[in-house]
């Protein structure tokens, strides 16, 4: 196991962390633990949604079946940020 020192962390995220521990009857330093690997495992599902939303659309632009001009690929992008 590997250790973690966090300083200065602000008042509100210390008072957020310590709710959640006692919600979820856990220690500060168990929810914590928890959080991160949350927030990381979203954070890479997210990453790897968009890698392979860009991979799909460079395919479809190899292949001249959809997107054929910028205009286009800013739409994809605008309607995918607004779903």
């Amino acid at each position: 196991m590997f250790t973690i020192q966090l300083r200065n962390l602000p008042e509100s995220t210390y008072l957020a962390i310590k709710e959640s521990a006692k919600a979820s009857k856990r220690s500060m330093t168990q929810e914590a633990i928890v959080l991160l690997d949350n927030a990381l495992k979203i954070g890479n599902s997210v990453q790897n949604s968009k890698l392979k939303a860009l991979s799909e659309l460079k395919n479809m632009s190899l292949e001249n079946k959809y997107v054929s001009n910028m205009n286009e690929i800013l739409g994809l992008i605008e309607e995918d940020r607004n779903r």
